[in-house]
């Protein structure tokens, strides 16, 4: 998911919103989007609760020990207009300094915890914004793989990944080529009318 919002990024288009089902609900992909001010939203699964690791108090704990153990340290502090006491810095501050020390589990589990309890505050607005996005892309998905019997595929770790790009890109071009044939040069790539 990374590098693709990266790629989207450096050609200008910057999301607001992220919408991934629970497959993705890995600490790197709540860091680093909301890190870029894009709101996440991954599935919970039904017995979700919230990581200690995100709890500001634990990510103040975290801050003050990467300050004693030096990789916060006096130059570093002053780059990011920082303060060494924890609590003299917002809790964004604290989130991006932990950030820079490779501390991603605790930012991470920061933003997973919000997502969690804005779920838990409005379910129904929550799924309101996630279900018809994840649905979509759902849909489009199962499209290419029912189109191209791929649902028999059973790989896994590195290999099921390329597969699945490789794949994916397949059915686009497959789309592409499809739409050229039949006289349409504009939207090569979009599944949106496909029958």
């Amino acid at each position: 998911m990374l590098p693709l919002l990266v790629k989207a990024m450096v050609h200008g288009i910057r999301p607001e919103e992220a919408v991934f089902d629970n497959g993705y609900a890995g600490y790197w992909n709540y860091e680093i989007p909301n890190l870029l001010l894009i709101k996440t939203r991954i599935g919970f699964r039904r017995n979700a609760r919230p990581n200690w690791r995100g709890k500001p108090k634990t990510l103040r704990l975290c801050y003050k020990k990467m300050v004693k153990a030096g990789k916060l340290d006096a130059q570093k502090l002053e780059e990011l207009s920082l303060h060494p006491d924890p609590e003299r810095n917002s809790l964004e501050d604290i989130l991006c300094a932990l950030a820079v020390t490779g501390q991603h589990e605790y930012v991470g589990a920061y933003y997973r915890n919000q997502s969690l309890a804005e779920f838990h505050e409005d379910r129904r607005g929550w799924l309101k914004r996630y279900s018809p996005l994840r649905s979509m892309i759902e849909g489009a998905h199962g499209h290419q793989k029912d189109w191209l019997d791929l649902d028999d595929l059973r790989e896994k770790g590195l290999r099921k990944a390329t597969l699945h790009v490789a794949l994916c890109m397949l059915s686009e071009a497959a789309v592409a080529y499809t739409k050229v044939q039949n006289g349409t040069f504009r939207a090569l790539t979009s599944q949106a009318y496909l029958n």
